[in-house]
């Protein structure tokens, strides 16, 4: 498990992980937990992290409309353990999106399912490519504070020099 933490410590910014043994009235008991940080972009990542897996356990993303509302109206922990028994998932208190959620299995099997939610998760979630996630985040920080200010002419230039930016890229090849 350690090695799939580590790579999704590479897609997940924030994350924070635990894995344990806790003592039980029987013995040893194996437990792990992955937990957001809570702000915005963090909590977005450790979603995308928990959706990918749980749209493979289902057979991938929906594709119909009937699928979509069939999803959404079942509660996620009902997903959660039909995916992967044992693992539980907590969200942030309140009506908070962005506070820290919480991945915990607790037993041999919970772990053992968590570990199969992580590895899913990242075979399904290429790394990302950092600068560019920045370039991108600065170039809608930029857009917004210009917007708000009122500098239509910066805003206008900041959109053009991206595009053209983008433009000059080479185009990636498989």
């Amino acid at each position: 498990m350690p090695d799939l933490i580590e790579a999704a410590h590479q897609r997940v910014r924030g994350m924070r992980a635990v894995v344990m043994t806790a003592m039980g009235p029987e013995g040893p008991i194996p437990c792990a937990a992955l937990r957001s940080a809570p702000g915005t972009v963090e909590s977005t990542d450790f979603t995308k992290l928990w959706c990918l897996a749980l749209e493979a356990a289902e057979g991938g993303p929906s594709n119909t409309l009937a699928e979509v509302i069939h999803r959404a109206k079942t509660p996620m922990d009902e997903r959660m353990e039909r995916a992967y028994p044992g693992v539980q998932l907590a969200g942030p208190a309140g009506d908070s999106l962005h506070g820290e959620y919480t991945l915990y299995a607790r037993g041999e099997t919970a772990v053992r399912h968590l570990t199969t939610l992580l590895r899913v998760s990242i075979e399904a979630w290429p790394e990302p490519d950092w600068a560019a996630q920045v370039q991108r985040e600065t170039f809608l920080r930029d857009i917004f504070q210009a917007h708000f200010e009122g500098r239509t002419a910066d805003m206008e230039k900041l959109i053009d020099d991206f595009a053209e930016a983008a433009d000059q890229e080479p185009e990636a090849t498989e």
